[in-house]
This record gives C-alpha cells, structure tokens and sequence, in this order.
C-alpha cells in the first residue's frame, strides 16, 4: 500500500496498524503513481484489503489520497490546456464512465475476505467484472509478421496488505486471463474459451508455475509458502487447503514475534540503514527478555487441566476443582504475557527509529 504506515509486533495474533497523517504520505504516494505514470502509463490499482476493521484505516486513508491526486492531476492537466479535469470527474461520480475518462491513476477496492470469504473463490468474477475493460484497454506489446505493432499502455497494480497471499492469488487470475486474451488473439485459443477447457496440460503447468513463483516470494518475505497457494494451484478451495493455511499461520506468528526481530537487523546492516560510526549510539544491545520459560508455563497449566479433566475418573468435583486450578494458573500465564508482549517479542534494535520514519 504506498502509503507511510508500520506494525509493531506486540504477541497480539492481529497486529495494530499506525498510519502517518495524509499530509506527510501525499507527496510520496504522489511520486510513485507519476513514477508509475511515467513508466508504464495509465495505473489502474487494485486494492484486496479489508474494507473495515483495522484494514479499514489503510483502505480508507488509500482512497484519499487516490481521490486527491486524481483530482490534483486534472487540475494541473487542465492548466496546461488538457482535458483531463472533466475526465477525472468523470470517473470520480461513477465507475462506469468511459475509458477515455477515467483517470490516470484508478483504484478499485475489492474486499477479498468479505467477497471470497473462506471458500467462495468464484467470486473473483467480480473483480474481474470491475477491470477486464482497463486490462484489455491496456493491451501488450506485440509485432506480427506484416510489421503491424501494439505497445502497452497501462498497467493493473494489485496489493493487500503484505501484498503476499491474496495479492497471489488475484495475480495468478489476471496472468490466465491475459494469456487467454493473447492465445485467443493469435487464433490458438477460441474466442469465450477458457485456457483449462482447450489446454488442460498446459493450465496445469501455469498453475504449478504461479503456486512457486508465490511460494518462493512468501519464503524470503514471511518464512513460510504462500497462503491460499493450494487455490492458485489447484483452482480448488477444499479442507486440506484451509489446515495448510491453519499451520503456515502459526509459523509466520511465531517468526514474526520471535525470529523476524534478527532478520531485519541483518537486512538493515546488509543495506547500508545502519553504518556503526554514527548509528550505534542510538542501537540498543541489551538482551531481550525470553518469553520462552512463561510460554512453557502456560503450555504446562492448561496440559495439566485437561489430564485432571480425564485421570480423575469417577471423582467428578475434584477433577473439576483440579481443572478450574490449572486453568486459573493458565489464564495468569496469559495475562502476563500479553502485558510483556511488546518486550518479549525480537524487534530489530539497530534502527528502531525506521519502525515510524515519519516521527
């Protein structure tokens, strides 16, 4: 999302979200769409995260500032004897102008959880409903025998929040779907057919292809395959597909409270964030606390409370009485740890400065 915004690692499972004010994003997000503008022309972005809750706040804070440079655009083009102001209001009162009057820079929100939910992958449809005219608007590059050319002229922008999962699985649908334009182009592929129905084989291969090339992007970013990938893999959302996301998401809570601390420490020396003639003054070297001995804890009470629950056969208080115990001991483990959480977890202590750049 190209905004200026952080997450600080607390135990918490969702983590909270700060924002910098619009005022100090703007002209960054300013530059990366002229940046985009400049390289591939028109940007039609599109946004997977949530439209509520604490994705709610980027999602908002995205529309503003897509909202104000489009409006920004227009009035500069229009200073310059250009058209484009009537286009971007065009395009601001309804998404269903022209593509001539849609402006430079479209964003288009699609709450995936809320549309998709856990296993209603179809609909995708609808996003694909909401873009398929920019994207064949776009076109490709290509140069036939006669000499005849095309170059493109916009390009589909697509995020979420760590623009990881769901970006993946969104991208792999706009790569199929602009492979079937393109062999439907050259006379391969029947016009309305779809790659599975006339290629089998090959669908399989670019399923297979997309699920790596997440993969092995979700690896170096979260420690862990992509979520969702058994979908981009397969074209099916099932049970065993769920338990695989159930288990790499306790991975990625586990390194991202307790390994990620490290890692970016050493990306940040690797890069050159942090030089040591003049940033170790401000590192921090004192050992962390070790959440593992409270960890343990916790895991030792509530073992115990369900082995009183099944070992006290026929002696149905005192059984109880032992679980409620544990439990009790449990829930003050609990307690302890999500009030320590922001000094258990492994943050980097090289350039802890980085986390809110904009304070």
């Amino acid at each position: 999302i190209p905004l200026l915004w952080s997450q600080t690692p607390t135990l918490a499972y969702k983590i909270p979200i700060r924002i910098a004010p619009p005022s100090v994003s703007h002209p960054l997000f300013e530059a990366h769409a002229r940046e985009l503008g400049g390289r591939y022309g028109a940007t039609t972005a599109v946004s997977l995260a949530n439209a509520t809750g604490r994705e709610g706040v980027l999602t908002r804070a995205y529309e503003g500032q897509a909202g104000a440079y489009a409006q920004h655009k227009g009035r500069s083009d229009d200073t310059k004897g250009s058209s484009a102001k009537e286009s971007s209001a065009k395009e601001s009162s309804a998404d269903g102008s022209s593509a001539s009057a849609r402006p430079p820079y479209r964003l288009v929100v699609f709450d995936f959880h809320k549309e998709c939910g856990a296993t209603r992958y179809e609909r995708l449809s609808v996003l694909w409903d909401a873009i398929r005219d920019d994207s064949e608007r776009f076109g490709y590059w290509f140069r036939d025998g006669a000499g005849a050319e095309a170059r493109q002229e916009g390009v589909l922008r697509t995020n979420c929040i760590d623009t990881l999962d769901r970006t993946n699985v969104v991208q792999g649908l706009l790569g199929r779907k602009h492979l079937e334009h393109v062999l439907a182009r050259m006379g391969v592929l029947p016009q309305g057919r779809q790659l599975a129905e006339s290629f089998a084989d090959l669908n399989v291969e670019f399923r297979a292809l997309w699920a790596d090339h997440g993969d092995e992007i979700s690896m170096q970013y979260a420690g862990t395959g992509a979520m969702k990938s058994a979908f981009t893999r397969t074209g099916k959302r099932d049970v065993w597909g769920l338990l695989d996301d159930g288990i790499k998401s306790l991975t990625r809570y586990y390194l991202n409270n307790f390994q990620d601390g490290s890692k970016q420490d050493a990306l940040d020396y690797v890069v050159g964030n942090f030089e040591p003639s003049k940033d170790a003054a401000t590192a921090s070297f004192a050992p962390q606390a070790a959440p593992h001995s409270l960890v343990s804890l916790l895991i030792l009470f509530v073992s115990l409370a369900v082995r009183a629950l099944f070992s006290f056969s026929g002696r149905g208080a005192a059984a109880v009485a032992h679980a409620v115990a544990y439990l009790a001991l449990a829930m003050v483990m609990l307690s302890l740890l999500k009030r320590m959480g922001p000094k258990l977890v492994d943050r980097p202590r090289l350039r802890r400065d980085l986390a809110q750049p904009w304070k």
